[in-house]
C-alpha cells in the first residue's frame, strides 16, 4: 500500500466531490423520487463510464470480475442509496450523516476481520477520536427521532455497514482497471435498482434545477468519484481511502458558512478539532529506512 500526494490528492477530490452531493441531491429532489435518484445517477454514470471504459481500450469486466461487479454495484452503490432513501424519510439528515461516517470505523474493523491487515492501537484511538468529533458535530438534535424510527436506523446501520463491505471487495478486485471495475460496476448497480427506480419516475417533465442536480449527481458523487475511490483503495487500501468519511462534514461545513451564510457555532470548531486530531493521531508513522 503506498500512501503518497496522489493518494492524499485522490483523498481531498473525493472529500469535495461527496461533500458537495448533498446540495445536488437537494437540487434532484425537488422533481425526482428518491428511488429514481438512486437509479438514475447509476444509469447516468454507466452511459458516460462504459463508453470511456471501451473507447480507453481497458473494456468490460471479463468472466469472474463481473462477479466482483456485481459486488461493488449493487452491495457498494445500489443497496446503500436504497436504504438511505428510506431512512431519509423518517430520520433527520444529521442523524443519518453519523451513521454514514462510521463506514471509517466499520471499514477498520472488516480489514482487520477479513483481510487480516494489522490495525495499530494509534489507529484505532484516532478513528474513534475522529468519530467523537463527528457526534460533537452532529448534536443532541441529530439524535431527534430515531425512538421513532428503528426501523430507519437499522437501514442507516446497514447501509454504512454495505459501503465499508465495498470497499473490501474493491481491495480484492486485483487486475483491474479503474474505468473497467467502475463501468461493471454501475452496470450491476443499475441493473438491481432498475425495477423500482423506473417505477417512481415523474410522469411529467421536473424543474431544470432538479434535472441539472440529478445529471451533476450521476456524472460526479457517482461516476467519476467512484473512480477515483477504486483507484485509491487500490492504491493506498481501503483503510486509507475511507476516511473521506470523516472529512465530509468539514467540507460540508465549509460550503454551508461561505455559500449559504451558515452560522459558525464554537461547537463546530471544536468538533473539526477533534475530528483533525483524530485523523492525525490515526495516520501511521512511516518506519526509518
Amino acid at each position: 500500500m503506498i500512501v503518497d500526494g496522489r493518494a492524499v490528492a485522490a483523498v481531498a477530490v473525493l472529500t469535495m466531490i461527496w461533500g458537495s452531493s448533498f446540495f445536488l441531491t437537494t437540487l434532484a429532489l425537488e422533481g425526482f423520487h428518491p428511488m429514481s435518484i438512486a437509479f438514475s445517477r447509476l444509469a447516468l454514470a454507466a452511459v458516460v463510464l462504459v463508453p470511456l471504459a471501451l473507447i480507453s481500450g481497458a473494456g468490460l469486466p471479463r468472466g469472474a470480475e463481473w462477479r466482483t461487479a456485481f459486488v461493488l454495484g449493487a452491495v457498494g452503490l445500489a443497496l446503500p442509496q436504497t436504504l438511505l432513501a428510506y431512512a431519509q424519510r423518517e430520520l433527520p439528515s444529521g442523524t443519518v450523516s453519523i451513521f454514514i461516517a462510521a463506514v471509517p470505523l466499520f471499514t477498520l474493523v472488516f480489514a482487520w476481520l477479513v483481510l487480516g491487515d494489522f490495525i495499530s492501537k494509534r489507529r484505532w484511538t484516532g478513528f474513534a477520536i475522529g468519530f467523537v468529533g463527528l457526534l460533537l458535530l452532529a448534536g443532541p438534535t441529530a439524535f431527534a427521532g430515531i425512538s421513532a424510527g428503528p426501523v430507519s436506523v437499522v437501514m442507516a446501520i446497514f447501509a454504512a455497514v454495505f459501503y465499508a463491505v465495498s470497499a473490501i471487495a474493491i481491495r480484492g478486485m486485483k487486475g483491474m482497471h479503474p474505468f473497467r471495475a467502475t463501468a461493471g460496476a454501475m452496470i450491476m448497480g443499475s441493473a438491481v435498482s432498475a425495477v423500482f427506480g423506473i417505477s417512481q419516475m415523474p410522469a411529467s417533465l421536473p424543474p431544470s434545477g432538479a434535472i441539472i442536480g440529478l445529471v451533476a449527481l450521476g456524472l460526479f458523487p457517482t461516476g467519476l468519484a467512484q473512480i477515483l475511490r477504486y483507484y485509491t483503495v487500490r492504491r493506498s487500501g481501503p483503510v486509507f481511502s475511507s476516511i473521506v468519511g470523516y472529512l465530509i462534514p468539514i467540507w460540508a461545513g465549509f460550503l454551508g458558512v461561505a455559500i449559504l451564510d451558515e452560522a459558525f457555532l464554537w461547537r463546530d470548531l471544536a468538533a473539526y478539532g477533534l475530528i483533525l486530531t483524530g485523523l492525525l493521531v490515526a495516520r501511521e508513522r512511516r518506519k526509518p529506512s
